[in-house]
């Protein structure tokens, strides 16, 4: 996808400082964009739909958590911006299962003002 915009979070800070996962790394998680290109076999997607990828990144759906429908206790889970880069470049691979579509009507994501 390509990133239009993507949260700040402390697991960011931790990511850079190398606390939170191997380093290299590229943080960032709650992204928002626009599919650019989509992988063989992907049939929910398809370029040009705007998408949004938060902090679960995805399951194997292999070990036994995913077997009995525990996702987010998957031993092999993908964490966006701590066990897979994250939204702070340019572009984003992402499995496509913790991907969600953003609401058509929406303009295009814009930073938030801090006080």
């Amino acid at each position: 996808m390509r990133v239009a915009a993507c949260g700040v979070c402390h697991s960011g800070a931790m990511t850079e400082e190398g606390l939170a996962s191997s380093c290299p790394r590229v943080p960032g998680h709650e992204v928002a964009g626009v599919v650019e290109a989509v992988g063989e076999g992907v049939t929910q997607w398809t370029p040009g739909q705007r998408v949004g990828v938060g902090w679960f990144g995805g399951a194997d759906h292999t070990c036994d958590p995913c077997r009995r429908g525990d996702f987010i206790s998957c031993l092999n889970m993908c964490i966006t911006g701590l066990t897979d880069d994250g939204g702070y470049a340019d572009y984003l691979v992402s499995p496509a299962d913790p991907a969600r579509r953003r609401q058509c009507g929406a303009g295009p994501p814009s930073p938030t003002p801090q006080p």
